[in-house]
């Protein structure tokens, strides 16, 4: 098996239109609980203030908008997204730099890692205590990790054109592997395929769920997201059984699913097949449904846990970039890189 620089445009109001309608151990939630007790609840989750928001801007620069955020001089490779990170005093965000290296920037310093990345792909960033890790694919189609200061090649193949998302201190990491199927590992642990089979040139997403077992404790676990081949979201792991399996919610095509936890579960963020950014899950029931606000075509929404709810932030279908949810609802008038997408995350 062979998984082995003008300025922004001058700001205006704008209004978003409303569109019409080889071996490894297992690791899927079931098989990681086997050797325990039935969990017996999910963990409390702690939520953030508020948030930092990262994007290539359409002068190709990176730009960081929040409470904390900065203009950067900073230039991403075309058509690459930034990842961000919530860090003591402020944030770190990852890139794809024009020179096609990974670089990292934010309170812990700027730095051009020399590791080259695959054309056409994003690294996903996660605080790790005081430091943070980065999972990318490399130039050579492997999944790579970039942890304190050292690159490791997890010999595992990724198709061409995804890139991989990775969550929480442990590293769980969700990637579309050159099988065509959703895989997740862990570093210093091992692969298995979900056996979800992802939609071509999507990328799946994953966060961390702490599950509280009986006789153990607290268990780091994940759920994972990623758009199935029949075009709707999919999950799997270990939140709830409601928020596993087809959701029957029509994704656009080409398009990638955003995941975070909430008290009780998880909440996805998708473009739905109609382009209106939509929210699914456990969040408050304000935060559900068909938002009918119109996304970009071919792009993807962020999604991040806050007091009393989710933010969301996407590209609108007017190119500006925008956040929706229990912080705060705002078209920001920040003009993004087309075919782009923003994250988003909590402050530390």
């Amino acid at each position: 098996m062979s998984v082995s620089s003008s300025g922004l445009r001058s700001p205006r109001k704008h209004r978003i239109k409303r569109k019409a309608a080889g071996g490894f151990c297992v690791l899927t939630a079931a098989a990681v609980l086997a050797y325990a007790a039935a969990p017996s609840a999910l963990a409390d989750v702690e939520t953030s203030g508020p948030v930092q928001i990262a994007f290539q801007t359409n002068n190709s620069d990176l730009w960081v908008t929040g409470s904390n955020g900065t203009a950067t001089s900073l230039e991403m490779m075309a058509g690459t997204s930034p990842s961000i990170a919530a860090a003591p005093g402020g944030w770190e965000a990852a890139f794809q730099g024009t020179n096609g290296d990974l670089w990292i920037t934010g309170v812990l310093g700027e730095k051009d890692t020399g590791q080259g990345m695959m054309a056409g792909t994003s690294p996903s960033i996660t605080a790790a205590g005081s430091d943070y890790v980065v999972a990318f694919q490399a130039n050579t189609g492997s999944l790579f990790v970039y942890k304190d200061g050292t690159t490791t090649d997890l010999h595992l193949g990724m198709m061409s054109g995804t890139s991989p998302a990775i969550s929480g201190p442990g590293g769980w990491i969700a990637f579309q592997a050159n099988t065509g199927y959703l895989w997740v590992t862990r570093i210093g642990c091992c692969a298995q395929s979900t056996g979800i089979a992802m939609m071509a040139g999507t990328s799946p997403a994953i966060t961390t769920v702490d599950v509280y077992v009986n006789g153990l404790g607290t268990i780091d676990l994940f759920e994972a997201a990623a758009q199935g081949t029949n075009g709707d979201l999919w999950g799997t792991g270990a939140a709830p059984a409601h928020d596993n399996g087809d959701r029957g919610i029509a994704m656009m095509s080409g398009t990638s699913p955003a995941i975070t936890t909430v008290p009780g579960g998880v909440e996805f963020a998708v473009q739905g097949s109609n382009g209106n950014l939509w929210g699914v899950g456990d969040a408050p029931a304000q935060d559900n449904g068909d938002w009918e606000l119109g996304m970009m075509s071919g792009t993807s929404p962020s999604i991040t846990t806050v007091p009393g709810g989710v933010e969301f932030a996407f590209q609108a279908n007017t190119g500006d970039l925008w956040a929706q949810g229990d912080a705060g609802d705002e078209g920001m008038n920040l003009g993004m890189m087309s075919g782009t997408n923003p994250a988003i995350t909590g402050t530390a």
